[in-house]
């Protein structure tokens, strides 16, 4: 059986209020169909956070329908488990659900066996912290279950032994025996087969950045596994749509230069990128560094802009420094203590309250405490 993996779709995301932001989202998933369909996959696994909220717009609805329709008529069973995005607080049936009771879909997060061209799906919907115990309770008994043929784990939880303090569970809670164990919650790409274990724990990672993450360099994507052999055979593939990111902390004494080169950089890029850019040096003309970045910016889709100056307290620039968005991120980084914390809280938790979408808010406050988010200075 050849299996594709995907994760952290976060459909209807939109990083910074940035309409081209949701449809890079877009653009990661169809990708990624894309691909498993031409690879002719026999199974695809969505191991949670298939949407960025649990009331989904209805672009983001439509993707989803049109993707996973796409894999059923290439021949492929769908199967999924929800994340914490997925779920309201409030009760209410997950939106994912819907495409289960149409029959495009199978949810594994219910623990029950779900068997497939002679492998056996089982899984779990994403458990919060409250719920642990209860979760490992379950994963105890899946260890004394025997099925023929191979056995596949999806679950959306974070390892301790992968990130200190997004992770819930530890090597020790996963039952032994599992052929490949299909993992999500950690936006980063994580593979290893522990001691003891038949298969591989595998995160493929968020397909595309979300604003938590930050704005840097870095690579999305998902795995094709085969499990035609002994032994699980996960290879990860690299998305080429996704929009790309850069940080760049700059010296003011050559700040020229390194403009110079960081344009150079920029050239030939499909996507206008995000930029976070940093100045550092001593007696700044915030001026001049705001004119000399311009050129810069006017490349990127969005820019992030900071100055540390040594000997004087930093502030944040977004545009002119003098404009009053530049004003209120500076004065929420000094009472917040950190030009990030002040970014997630202007940028991502305001627009949602002014909306009135007080349950979305609350899933990213969660969201980002529960990813291990920190906010200091």
């Amino acid at each position: 059986m050849l299996l594709g993996h995907i994760s952290d779709t976060h459909l209807g995301a939109s990083p910074y209020s940035i309409l081209e932001r949701e449809s890079d989202f877009y653009d990661a998933f169809n990708e990624a169909v894309d691909i498993m369909v031409k690879d002719h996959v026999d199974a695809v696994i969505h191991s949670g956070d298939i949407f960025d909220a649990p009331k989904p717009g209805g672009s983001a609805m439509v993707v989803l329908f049109r993707g996973f329709r796409r894999l059923v008529d290439s021949g492929a069973r769908v199967f999924f488990t929800l994340g914490e995005h997925d779920i309201s607080r409030m009760p209410a049936t997950p939106s994912p659900m819907l495409f289960s009771e149409m029959g495009i879909t199978t949810f594994v997060g219910d623990g029950q066996p779900h068997k497939y061209n002679g492998t056996t799906f089982y899984g779990f919907h994403k458990h919060r912290r409250s719920e642990i115990d209860s979760l490992k309770g379950k994963l105890l008994q899946l260890g004394n279950v025997k099925a023929e043929g191979k056995k596949v784990l999806v679950l959306h939880q974070g390892l301790v032994e992968f990130h200190e303090f997004a992770g819930e569970i530890t090597q020790q809670d996963l039952p032994r025996g599992f052929d490949y164990y299909a993992m999500g919650h950690l936006h980063d790409r994580k593979q290893v087969t522990f001691d003891g274990f038949k298969g591989p724990v595998c995160y493929p990672g968020s397909t595309e950045a979300t604003s938590v993450e930050g704005i840097k360099e870095r690579e999305k994507g998902f795995y094709i596994v085969d499990l035609s052999g002994d032994t699980a055979s996960p290879q990860w593939v690299k998305l080429r749509s996704v929009r790309p990111q850069f940080s760049f902390d700059i010296g003011y004494d050559g700040i020229k230069l390194a403009l110079v080169s960081i344009m150079n950089k920029l050239n030939g890029l499909e996507k206008k990128p995000m930029l976070s850019i940093t100045v550092k040096g001593r007696k700044i003309d915030r001026d001049q560094v705001s004119a000399d970045l311009k050129q810069l910016c006017d490349l990127a889709l969005y820019c992030q802009k900071s100055i540390e100056d040594e000997a004087i307290y930093s502030r944040e620039l977004q545009g002119r420094p003098t404009d009053i968005d530049s004003e209120i991120m500076e004065i929420a980084s000094h009472v917040l203590g950190s030009k990030e914390a002040a970014s997630f809280a202007v940028n991502e938790l305001l627009p949602t309250l002014q909306e009135g979408n007080v349950d979305e808010t609350v899933d990213l406050l969660w969201s980002a405490f529960k990813k291990g988010r920190t906010f200091g200075p």
